[in-house]
Formats: structure tokens, C-alpha cells, sequence
């Protein structure tokens, strides 16, 4: 029991210092630091086999993505099919706001100023922080083959979905493609 206490003593301590790094790295970064301070309690708070990213994603506030279930993808980066999103709420207080799943290691979850992507062997999706502060799908598109193999291709956005040209479809394959992995690391010694 003691041991216990003293190694959650030992955790909020280092919790603390974790946090204050970060406020130190916001200012270094030009990061809004009411966001990391924010997000720090969040970093804090994670266990010991997780890691983090914090992105800008073209949301008012910074975002949070946290994972267990990190891979290296051979390009300098610990990148992740999986992962869960943080964001802060009108509290200040960063709240969990979905969960994020590519389909596949040769997936991994990028992001670039227009939101998250996450991917499939024949499909693409983008997702936003929207102003009330909740993660949503801003658009898919899909390949689909009839039984004869012929592909059809549709976007699907929160009025619908529609069909689309191959175009199109190729064109967010390709904003998907040019979108930044995340890196998620360990701890301030690897942000």
C-alpha cells in the first residue's frame, strides 16, 4: 500500500513537470497555451503505455490524439490505425470526443489544416472539430465495385451522400496521401 503511494505520488509529480514542459514548448511553438495547458491535464492523466500528438487541425483550439496501439512506419514516425481525440470544452477542460480507426497499418491516421484523415483500401475520410466543439465526419468517398467489377464512387458529407467521378474520389485520396502522419511519442522528452 505504501509503495502504492508512493509511486502515485512519484506519477502527479512528474504529471506536473509534464504539464509545465508543455506550456514552455506552447510558448517555444507559438501554440495557444490556454490550449495546452488544457490538454496538459489530459497528457498527464494517460497511462503509462500511452502516447500523444497534439495537432493543429484548423479547429479553434489545438487537438489531442492519444494511443496504446503505435506502430513504427518506417518514415521516423510512431504512427497509429487507432486512436482516441481530446478537445477542450467550455470549461477549459480537455474532453474526449471520439475515437479514430484507419483500416490497416498502410493507413495510418494524418492530419493536415483541414482536419483528420483516416483511411481504407478503398475508401478515405476527413473528420473536424465543428464549432460546438464535437468530432464529425466532414466527408468520405468510397470505391465500390458491382458484381461485374465495375467501380462506382460516393462522397458522403453530414447532407448526404452523392456520387462522384473518379475525380473527385482521387482527389481527397490524394489529400489523404500529401496529410502529415501523426507522431505520437512518449512523455516531454519526445514531444
Amino acid at each position: 500500500m505504501r509503495e502504492k503511494k508512493r509511486m502515485a505520488g512519484i506519477k502527479k509529480c512528474i504529471a506536473a513537470v509534464l504539464a509545465g514542459i508543455l506550456i514552455c514548448m506552447a510558448f517555444a511553438c507559438g501554440k495557444k497555451t490556454d490550449d495546452i495547458e488544457a490538454l496538459g491535464k489530459a497528457v498527464a492523466g494517460l497511462g503509462d503505455d500511452e502516447l500523444f500528438a497534439i495537432v493543429e487541425i484548423g479547429a479553434k483550439h489545438s487537438v489531442l490524439l492519444t494511443s496504446d496501439q503505435t506502430y513504427d512506419d518506417k518514415n521516423g514516425n510512431q504512427a497509429s490505425i487507432f486512436c482516441d481525440v481530446y478537445y477542450e470544452g467550455e470549461d477549459g477542460e480537455a474532453k474526449k470526443i471520439g475515437t479514430l480507426e484507419s483500416l490497416g497499418t498502410a493507413y495510418p491516421i494524418a492530419y493536415d489544416k483541414s482536419g483528420l484523415y483516416t483511411a481504407g483500401g478503398h475508401e478515405v475520410r476527413r473528420y473536424e472539430v465543428d464549432k460546438a466543439g464535437f468530432l464529425v465526419m466532414a466527408e468520405g468517398v468510397y470505391e465500390i465495385y458491382d458484381e461485374t467489377g465495375t467501380a462506382a464512387y460516393t462522397r458522403e458529407t453530414t447532407d448526404g451522400t452523392e456520387t462522384i467521378t473518379e475525380k473527385e474520389y482521387m482527389a481527397m485520396v490524394e489529400a489523404y496521401g500529401k496529410a502529415t502522419v501523426v507522431n505520437f511519442r512518449y512523455g516531454a522528452t519526445d514531444a
